[in-house]
């Protein structure tokens, strides 16, 4: 919220890296590695920024999701779930990034 108040309108959005597969991500347990382990608090970071820079809009990177018997439709559906979620949170827009975190 400072940042959007200090930079008076010169911001026209903000996108949330929901995707970062990297080891500061898994050891902060942030990127990709949170929609992992908890899409719910992922959805939550995605309300929370929306509502804390409005009207900017908010949009998040999101990767193809993980899954444990390795079925591409399982994945698929995995991944709509999880992109609806994040615009029921209200991101403006999803960008997905084509592959698996593990990839």
């Amino acid at each position: 919220r400072l940042v959007v108040q200090r930079t008076s309108g010169q911001i026209f959005g903000i996108d949330l890296n929901l995707g970062c597969p990297k080891d500061c991500a898994k050891k902060g347990g942030y990127g990709a590695f949170l929609v992992d382990r908890d899409v719910d608090l992922a959805s939550k970071c995605v309300a929370a920024m929306c509502e804390a820079v409005h009207p900017i809009p908010v949009s998040c990177k999101i990767r193809i999701a993980e899954d444990d018997e390795n079925d591409a439709t399982s994945s698929c559906d995995a991944t709509i779930n999880v992109a609806l979620r994040m615009q029921k949170a209200g991101a403006r827009w999803i960008t997905l990034h084509c592959r698996k975190r593990n990839d």
